[in-house]
């Protein structure tokens, strides 16, 4: 401790001492130290904006002076000069090349100008961020700040920069930058990126920190709409198991929806999904089973929910059916060699069952949609009947293009017609 003293003292007599030479040097007879700079000396350049950056009891401070003595240095490529220009108020639009000679030798404040400067004039995203992060790897947590906020831009959003502004924030945080502690909630809270086992726990953590000794209104207002949040999943479960069909279709939309708080669980979706349609015949519930099913390649029960639906008068998974009937057994022998980006989102087993091709059930389903005036599935039916074999009928072919076409489907009149032609 008393060595710590020592040189601190030590340090402040040798500065005092510095100041004191060099101000000698200034009212000496013959100006030596200007002298020197004006004959090309950067460093007594340094030297004369420095002293008149810090004044003397003998030279007044002038920030004036300091500045045009610095800007001397840095012409002659004196870093420090450059350096110290940098801390100065330097902000007119011919400093800016002193600003960028600043931020060249790694002036954290000249940095931060310049991409605030970027950010404001909507430059090139990539210019800003490179000043912003040069910025905070020499210290200025302003600049650290932005770059966290830009890495969570929507242009940026990708794992490894959310990766980076969790780092920056929680650095922030820490030194009790409360803004930060706030905007390290909302990544837990609703970034995809983030760890669902522990998501609701640290978001909160981080909104009480910001709400309650940063005394921030919104961090506030997001952890009472996160308790409250927890509070109706917990009641969502309750009514769920005494058969509420509502608050299963809740639970499963929650369950389903990559950037809630709790774990992002497709297959525990499905579950609830199919208790409120199985068991609770809730027609919602029935839709959406049928999306998970497509997604997880599961046709054979994507084909049961969609024949379902179709039952109930839901024309659009009429045609699920029939195309299921006519194609799920090609896709899946030319489909299942690809990596598909989309199934990765879901952690059950790709399911690889398939519907065997039936084309009598095909035309069964498309003919209800048919019957409904859906004229797409009319113009299905033509296409079946004008080129499927075993079922090859051009007079059926011809009967619902022309249907098709009578109630002003464009398809079925080009098709009616390269019919006749042929």
């Amino acid at each position: 401790m008393r060595k710590g003293l020592i040189v601190d003292m030590l340090f402040c007599l040798v500065s005092a001492v510095a100041i004191i030479y060099v101000s000698k040097l200034y009212y000496s007879p013959n100006n030596t130290l200007t002298k020197w700079c004006d004959g090309g000396d950067a460093i007594s350049c340094y030297n004369a904006g420095y002293l008149y950056d810090k004044g003397s009891k003998y030279i007044e401070k002038d920030e004036a002076k300091a500045i045009a003595y610095f800007k001397k240095g840095c012409d002659a490529n004196h870093a420090q000069s450059c350096q110290y220009l940098g801390d100065l108020d330097i902000n007119g639009t011919d400093d800016l090349i002193y600003i960028q000679k600043a931020c060249d030798h790694n002036n954290a404040k000249a940095c931060f100008t310049l991409g605030q400067m970027s950010k404001n004039s909507n430059e090139s995203s990539n210019e800003t961020a490179s000043y912003f992060k040069k910025s905070c790897e020499n210290g200025n947590t302003k600049s650290c700040f932005e770059l966290a906020s830009l890495y969570v831009l929507e242009k940026y959003d990708d794992e490894n920069n959310i990766k980076k502004a969790f780092y920056l924030f929680e650095n922030l945080c820490e030194k009790n930058n409360y803004e930060a502690c706030y905007n390290l909630g909302k990544l837990y809270h609703k970034n995809k990126y983030a760890k669902y086992q522990t998501r609701a726990v640290y978001a909160i953590k981080y909104y009480q920190l910001a709400c309650n000794k940063g005394e921030i209104e919104n961090a506030c207002k997001a952890l009472k709409n996160l308790n409250d949040y927890l509070q109706d999943i917990l009641k969502f479960r309750k009514l769920c198991s005494l058969n509420d069909a509502y608050s299963c279709n809740k639970l499963a939309h929650i369950y389903a929806s990559p950037g809630t708080v709790i774990d992002y669980d497709y297959a525990i979706a499905a579950k609830f999904y199919k208790k409120s349609c199985d068991e609770l015949n809730d027609k919602i519930a029935c839709s959406r089973i049928v999306s998970y099913y497509y997604w997880t390649h599961d046709d054979i029960n994507e084909l049961k929910y969609a024949a379902k639906n179709c039952d109930e008068g839901k024309i659009s998974f009429c045609s699920t059916a029939a195309n299921l009937y006519l194609y799920s057994e090609h896709s899946h022998k030319t489909s299942f060699n690809m990596v598909d980006e989309t199934i990765m989102m879901f952690p059950d087993p790709l399911i690889t069952d398939y519907v065997p091709k039936n084309v009598d059930k095909a035309i069964f389903y498309f003919q209800k949609a048919c019957d409904k005036n859906s004229w797409k599935e009319c113009n299905e039916l033509g296409d079946i009947y004008s080129k499927e074999t075993g079922v090859k009928n051009i007079g059926k072919a011809r009967l619902y293009y022309t249907k098709a076409c009578n109630a002003g489907d464009e398809k079925g009149c080009q098709k009616l017609k390269s019919l006749k032609q042929e």
